[in-house]
């Protein structure tokens, strides 16, 4: 995976922004389209021409009802996001001996921004051999049983998956739909396209296949912090709060720095105060 595919995975929040409040009108789909074919745009110049090509689309976030501050707070993040892809040297293909558990961990989460999940694997599998019951050691066995695939996956079965995630962010929900599904029926223990599939169909407002999705993604993997966040945004939509926080506890418990717990939280309490 090159720089710009690495600085694409930054949307991630495009759709979690834009679906959270209710399920997407059609009307919401197209502007939605619109707006993330402009955010890949975006991408590119920056890539290549430097700058900040992201300023303009604080306006689009903001006309789908996202606040101005939270909009820019998105903005500055994706341009952050594209400076660090590209300065920063590109790891190793082959896991390196000799390292401290903390260098085998960081150099963990840069194979999972490169789409390396099989070279995180064994990087945090040295750290925690090395610093098991220490910080370190602890930050490394979190980082591998929520945030890299419970089964080895093949890497063309990753790259399907970005893919299918590429495909939503470009607007197209049915291509991406049908590259999730295709993904799930030829890798059926790999719970990451559940997932995003999962957060598609909430979006889709198909809130019932949603959840039979996201609790087979966490049958596969009850650690997938990513489900347990898609299936608390579910639940809001239902106006059942107290499963929703439930979800949240979960995620808590599991991985208590899950950065994305924050803001689906305010998102959950400003619902539940309507």
């Amino acid at each position: 995976m090159d720089r710009q595919e690495l600085a694409l995975k930054a949307m991630s929040r495009v759709p979690e922004m834009m679906g959270l409040d209710q399920p997407m009108t059609d009307e919401d789909k197209q502007r939605m389209g619109e707006f993330s074919a402009n955010l890949l745009k975006a991408f590119r110049r920056a890539s290549t021409e430097g700058g900040d090509p992201f300023a303009e689309l604080s306006s689009q976030l903001t006309a789908f009802g996202i606040p101005e501050d939270q909009a820019a707070q998105f903005v500055r993040h994706l341009a952050q996001t594209v400076k660090e892809a590209k300065e920063a040297p590109l790891p190793p293909r082959e896991v390196p001996h000799g390292l401290s558990a903390w260098e085998y961990y960081e150099l963990a989460q840069k194979y999972k921004q490169m789409g390396w999940t099989e070279q995180a694997r064994a990087a945090l599998q040295f750290a925690i051999g090395l610093d098991g019951s220490g910080e370190g050691g602890q930050k490394a066995l979190r980082f591998l049983r929520t945030k890299i695939p419970r089964n080895s996956v093949p890497y063309a079965a990753e790259q399907r998956n970005v893919l299918g995630f590429n495909q939503l962010c470009a607007g197209d929900i049915e291509g991406a739909r049908r590259t999730f599904q295709a993904l799930i029926e030829e890798c059926p223990d790999f719970e990451w396209p559940y997932g995003n599939l999962g957060s598609l169909l909430i979006q889709m407002g198909d809130i019932d296949a949603a959840r039979g999705v996201l609790h087979k993604a966490l049958s596969l993997n009850p650690d997938y912090t990513n489900a347990w966040l898609h299936l608390a945004r579910l639940h809001a939509l239902e106006s059942d709060f107290a499963a929703a926080y439930e979800c949240l506890a979960r995620v808590a418990e599991i991985d208590p720095d899950e950065p994305a717990s924050v803001s689906i939280r305010a998102a959950i309490d400003d619902l539940a105060a309507e």
